[in-house]
């Protein structure tokens, strides 16, 4: 997959435009002595850095769940003509973008007495194996194995939480239809659903040891965990019950 690379914006809206993260600065031995800094050392300076950063983020993700990870990076493009004033130390680099990773920002500076800083563009991408689903998924449809498969995608493209291992979708229950080969994301998935709406329920009243069970009438869905009212069919009374299994709920007497 191509990576998309980013002209440099060298203009004080832009430099002002950036957010400071609070990571230390890395320092290389990229001195220039008299002579201008362009393009080269610059470019050198911000891959440097950016091959460190993205070690610390083949740990941070290879230390999770295990799965595999692939990650590709580059800088992207600098004007050639750049010429910027001689530093006397080394140059310094630090991320200077909310994102850890996807289109990120890398500032360049000289400490020196002819102080100046430029952001150079990157891009980093992550590839790992995510839950996929395999064929349409309709609106309210129970999550199954046949349903899903690992496929391995850009995560810095995804926008929301993803899964890695698909029994930690099985069993939910799609809150809205999702087509085949789309991620399966947090947002589009939640708890089953155990009682629906108009449907006879079974409702377990306990009490000092007795256990009484009568049949009832939902008057709301339910999940598991979720209190409902219920209509007792014999008393016609209305109760708050617990869904406590499909087709079940309980009420504390």
């Amino acid at each position: 997959m191509k990576v998309r690379s980013f002209q440099s914006n060298y203009s004080a809206r832009g430099l002002l435009a950036v957010l400071w993260l609070a990571l230390p600065l890395v320092s290389y031995g990229l001195q220039t002595g008299s002579k201008t800094v362009g393009s080269t050392e610059i470019r050198q300076a911000a891959e440097q850095f950016l091959k460190l950063h993205v070690e610390t983020l083949r740990d941070q993700f290879n230390s999770g769940d295990g799965t595999a990870l692939t990650i590709r990076y580059r800088v992207g493009n600098l004007d050639n003509r750049l010429a910027m004033a001689p530093c006397e130390q080394a140059l310094t680099s630090n991320l200077k973008s909310i994102k850890q990773f996807g289109r990120i920002s890398i500032q360049v500076r000289c400490e020196g007495p002819k102080h100046w800083s430029l952001y150079v563009p990157a891009d980093i991408d992550l590839f790992r194996p995510v839950v996929t689903a395999v064929r349409p998924i309709a609106r309210g449809q129970r999550i199954s194995s046949d349903q899903l498969q690992l496929r391995e995608m850009n995560i810095s493209r995804l926008s929301g939480s993803y899964f890695t291992r698909m029994e930690d979708v099985l069993g939910m229950q799609a809150k809205r239809t999702v087509p085949a080969d789309k991620t399966l994301l947090a947002e589009f998935l939640g708890p089953p659903l155990m009682i629906k709406r108009g449907e006879t329920v079974v409702v377990t009243a306990q009490s000092n040891g007795l256990v009484v069970k009568i049949p009832g009438v939902a008057l709301m869905d339910g999940h598991q965990g979720q209190q409902i009212s219920v209509r007792n069919r014999q008393s016609k009374r209305i109760v708050e019950a617990i869904v406590s299994a499909p087709g079940q709920v309980t009420v504390a007497m």
